[in-house]
This record gives structure tokens, sequence and C-alpha cells, in this order.
């Protein structure tokens, strides 16, 4: 009985010191903890303020860029489909042909070289009654993908073509030509938006900016960015023709040059 008492009592005073002890440490843990909550409260006041925090270390700081221009498109890609549809495979296909070459020759005319035509597509196919039973017909389709088109010549070349046989305009795809150039422009903008950007958390942080660690390019949409292969010559042959006479409107609106990059920088 007097071995379970003082078993019992010597538990008690065990955890009376480490509630003191815990006492101690709970104090200094409010005031450690209230400090980080002030600092952790000021970067999410200059986040709110539209700072772009990638990363926020004790010797860097890492951003994002952007930088945008605006283009109007001045070349242009259409795909052109000549259709017929005959009693029998051989009707259909000597058609298809037929209308097929005064095409190429209204295009040839129109200032554009065979190695810009493609034919991207031909199909032979046979159609059925309403039950589904019998062979009423064959159809044919044959689809030119024709590029290098400066955009003012692009109507011009619709109506004409239209006039030659083609029966559908399945696509037209607009080009910028000036594309590296402006985006070498949009670049230097998205490094000075990053940079922007870094001397306002760096000043938040009560450091300067030490120079950049590293610059990482981000995704480049290349898909209305336009090379030219075909020589000055082909191209003057064709703003020539454009003032030849009227078309189809076309309208192209505007690209967007995008470039984006991820800057570290280093804090003194």
């Amino acid at each position: 009985m007097k071995k379970r008492i003082i078993m019992i009592l010597t538990a008690a005073s065990l955890m009376a010191v480490s509630g003191c002890g815990a006492a101690g440490i709970s104090q200094e843990a409010k005031t450690a903890g209230a400090q980080t909550v002030a600092e952790s409260e000021q970067v999410l006041v200059h986040a709110a303020e539209g700072a772009d925090i990638s990363a926020l270390s004790d010797s860097t700081i890492t951003v994002n860029g952007t930088g945008e221009i605006k283009c109007e498109p001045d070349m242009a890609e259409v795909m052109l489909a000549i259709e017929t549809n005959e009693a029998t495979v051989e009707e259909a296909q000597k058609k298809n042909a037929e209308e097929t070459n005064a095409v190429l020759k209204t295009l040839s005319e129109e200032g554009i070289e065979e190695t810009s035509i493609q034919t991207s597509d031909y199909s032979v196919y046979p159609r059925y009654d309403d039950f589904g039973e019998e062979i009423t017909s064959y159809y044919v389709s044959t689809t030119l993908t024709v590029s290098d088109i400066p955009l003012g010549n692009v109507g011009k070349l619709l109506s004409a073509c239209g006039r030659s046989g083609i029966t559908e305009v399945r696509n037209v795809q607009y080009f910028y030509s000036g594309y590296d150039e402006t985006y070498e422009t949009a670049l230097g903008e998205a490094v000075a938006a990053a940079e922007k950007k870094a001397a306002a958390l760096s000043a938040a942080s009560g450091k300067g900016l030490d120079g950049i660690v590293s610059i990482t390019e981000g995704y480049q949409d290349t898909s209305f960015r336009y090379v030219y292969d075909n020589g000055e010559a082909l191209y003057s042959a064709k703003e020539e023709a454009m003032d030849m006479g009227t078309g189809a409107d076309i309208m192209p609106g505007e690209v967007t040059v995008k470039a984006e990059v991820t800057v570290i920088y280093k804090l003194k």
C-alpha cells in the first residue's frame, strides 16, 4: 500500500515539472509564431497586389514574365476541294481530273508556283440509295492545299478558282511573315516584366536584386509563323496580280505573338 502511494506521488511530481516546462516553451512559441504570421501576411499582401511568386527563398527569387504583341497576318494558305459525282468510277475520276486541271491552270495564271500547291487529299467512294442496298453513283474528291498567298490576293484567288470548278473552300489559315522579329521583341518585353515583378518582391522582402541567375524560355506557339521560301520574284508577281481585280471579302483579324520567360534573380 505504501509503495503504491509513493509511485502516485512521484508521477504527479513529474507531471507538474513537465507542465511548468511546457508553459515556458509555449510562451516562446507564441512570440515566434506571431512573427511568422506577420511575415506571411506581408507576403500575401504583395501577392494580392498582383505579384507573381513562383518561389521565394533567402538567396534567390523566381518570377514569370509575359510579353504580347498584336499583329496583322500578311500571308495565307487555303484548302480547295473539287468534287464530282457520276454514274461510274471512270466517269467521276475523268471529270474530277478535268476540273482539277482547270483549277491548277487558274492558280498558275494567278502567280502561284507548283511548289506552293499540294494534293492533300484524294477520295473515291460509292454512293448508295436510301435503303443502302444499291450503288447509285460514285463520288470523287480532290483537295488542293495552296500556300504562299499574300493576304491581299486571297479574295481574288478564291473567286477565280470558284469560276474554274472548285466546289468548296475547306479552310483558310493565316500567317505572319514578321513573326521572328516580333517574337524577339516580345521576349524582351517578357524579361522586362519579370524584372519589374522581381524588383517589387525584393523590395517587399527588404533585400535588393543582385543579378540574374538564369532565364528559361517558356512555351512558344509558332502555328502562324510564316517562312517564305519561293523567292522575291514570286512575291512581287503576286502583289501585282492582286491589283487586277476584286474578289471575296477576307477578314483575317489579328494574331498575338506571345513570349513567356521564367527568371531567377539573386538577392543581396
